[in-house]
């Protein structure tokens, strides 16, 4: 979704929480620096998605096996490390930390601009710090591995990006090819693949340059774009909607007041970015030897 950049971007990192979903996410990630490095260049470019980044604290126990990230984070001037003895018992609380520090974040600009709030971590315990925020009128955003968001998280917060993708650009610019994880249950076939892919990558493209998509809107964009290949007619495109949902690749996501037709009412809809078809199409997951979703037609 397309957001109006905010004048300041305040961000908070669970760095426990981005660095074992991003493992769970991605095939052999390395050494914890190696990792720390692709990170901090994704959560910069998304922060430059929001507005203008002031400063990112990063939270975690730096005494244990992430000691050999706050170097990393150190080259960086606007990464702040911030450490969070992990408990007697060994968990992480690094989610009760940052959702203290936002509260306090809530109360520091009641008489000035207010910042936006980018928050790179996915759990449902931080829903009640974006209600506080939202509630003293702060913009909040998440990045988050999408097959580790919360839904209570993705349904309050202003727009979601996901760290997967951004993180694997990342990699790629630095000329490391990241092959992601996807259990053997969730790998579709290659037919699947030659059938959704330029449905998905349309839906993706549209998604991806305007604030939401319609069923309607959408409808009409696919079959624009089929009928440059053949004949292809709007009941075709609802069907294949329609299809979509029922397994899984979109989802609905509200709905908006249609502005040809007063008082009637459209279904937003998105993809489900941790669907295993929408991975192999949108991150270029191989599903064979011979075929891969990057060489599909658009």
């Amino acid at each position: 979704m397309t957001q109006q950049p905010a004048n300041t971007v305040v961000a908070f990192v669970d760095w426990p929480n981005v660095e074992r979903s991003l493992r769970g996410y991605f095939q052999g990630l390395g050494q914890h620096h190696d990792l720390a490095r692709i990170a901090v260049s994704a959560i910069e470019e998304i922060s430059g998605r929001v507005g203008s980044l002031d400063h990112v604290s990063v939270y975690a126990d730096w005494r244990t096996a992430y000691s050999e990230v706050v170097p990393v984070l150190e080259t960086n001037y606007r990464f702040r490390t911030v450490l969070v003895p992990r408990k007697a018992s060994g968990g992480d609380r690094c989610d009760t930390t940052i959702v203290a520090d936002i509260v306090d974040l809530t109360h520091a600009y009641e008489d000035s601009p207010k910042p936006a709030i980018l928050l790179c971590a996915g759990d449902a315990d931080y829903a009640v710090a974006v209600r506080r925020a939202l509630e003293r009128g702060l913009e909040v955003h998440i990045a988050s591995v999408m097959t580790s968001l919360a839904p209570e998280l993705e349904n309050l917060v202003s727009a979601v990006y996901p760290l997967q993708r951004y993180f694997s650009d990342s990699a790629r610019r630095s000329g490391i090819q990241l092959t992601p994880n996807i259990r053997p249950e969730d790998m579709p076939s290659l037919a699947e693949v030659r059938r959704w892919a330029a449905f998905i990558r349309l839906l993706d493209r549209l998604s991806g340059s305007l604030d939401y998509v319609t069923i309607p809107f959408f409808a009409r964009r696919l079959t624009e774009n089929r009928t440059r290949f053949g004949i292809a007619t709007r009941r075709q495109s609802y069907e294949d909607i329609d299809e979509a949902m029922a397994i899984g690749i979109i989802k609905r996501a509200g709905e908006v007041q249609n502005p040809s037709r007063p008082g009637n009412f459209v279904q937003i809809i998105e993809l489900v970015e941790g669907q295993g078809l929408v991975r192999c199409v949108l991150e270029n997951i191989k599903v064979s030897s011979e075929v891969s979703p990057d060489t599909l037609s658009n």
